[in-house]
């Protein structure tokens, strides 16, 4: 089971003056319980690849599947292709409409034709993210910024997807905001077992978090693998708009200096083990 995309290419502004490819040539698969980052600079095809993945934008050639299913075939319940991958744009909050945070939590469930105890489902999402129980009658809009992004996501995460898409859902937040919101997804990708992908400009945020990377870069896939694999390649990131994180330049140098500091140490949580590890053999 998996999102399975097979030579895919998508086109803007087709036949006009304006027309540019935003996607070549895509052969990718994402399977269960991955936390896949994907990272590019600014206008690289990597917004445009997430709205494949559940129907908002449908390619010109190629084919999208979600677990085996072509979802562009016709005849297909986009609805609960939907349903099943959810998607969290950036800066969701500018989404919120509703007069309390329940009612928004409350909206995709009642959109999506959900059968189950709706309040049981809207009080255990907002608990998961941290949503207070006594905010739930309160008005989003005099929440601070991260919990505006909690309630956001939750509205989505209540439909209970199988993949969680989210396009920089830590944007324009503080460090501390960041590192808070990051944490609970990374929670609920282990304890949910959902397939996470995680759309972001900061490679920071991406090693700390994914166990696969894919860089895109001109609307096509310029390198994917492990953290470790894709951090150690940090000439061609350069040359392509982006770099690594300042803990993997720093691990990068001291290993050309000679020092013995394993390929896949990559974040600072790693070299605190391996420091932690030392001091206490």
């Amino acid at each position: 089971m998996s999102i399975k995309l097979e030579n895919i290419n998508y086109i803007y502004g087709k036949n006009s003056p304006f027309e540019k490819a935003a996607l070549k040539d895509i052969n990718l698969e994402i399977g269960e319980n991955e936390f896949v980052g994907i990272i590019g600079h600014t206008g690289s095809g990597k917004s445009t690849l997430i709205q494949l993945f559940n129907g908002l934008l449908k390619p010109e050639s190629g084919t999208v599947f979600v677990d085996g299913e072509d979802i562009n075939k016709k005849g297909v319940k986009i609805k609960a292709i939907r349903e099943k991958v959810g998607m969290v744009f950036q800066y969701p909050e500018y989404q919120l409409f509703e007069e309390t945070v329940y009612k928004d939590i409350k909206f995709g469930l009642d959109n999506f034709d959900f059968c189950g105890d709706k309040d049981l489902r809207i009080r255990e999402t907002a608990d998961v993210l941290g949503i207070e129980s006594s905010m739930l009658d309160s008005s989003p809009f005099n929440l601070s910024g991260g919990q505006k992004r909690r309630v956001a996501i939750a509205g989505v995460l209540a439909l209970n997807p199988k993949y969680l898409v989210l396009d920089e859902p830590a944007a324009g937040l503080d460090p501390y905001g960041r590192k808070v919101i990051l944490d609970e997804l990374y929670k609920i990708h282990k304890e949910k077992k959902i397939t996470v992908i995680l759309v972001s400009h900061s490679m920071e945020d991406i090693a700390n978090y994914a166990k696969r990377i894919i860089v895109m870069n001109k609307g096509e896939i310029a390198m994917e693998g492990k953290p470790a694999q894709i951090f150690s390649r940090e000439e061609e990131l350069t040359q392509i708009g982006l770099d690594i994180p300042e803990i993997s330049k720093i691990m990068n140098s001291l290993r050309e200096k000679g020092y013995h500091i394993p390929e896949d140490v990559f974040n600072i949580k790693m070299i605190a083990d391996i420091l932690t590890g030392e001091k206490n053999a």
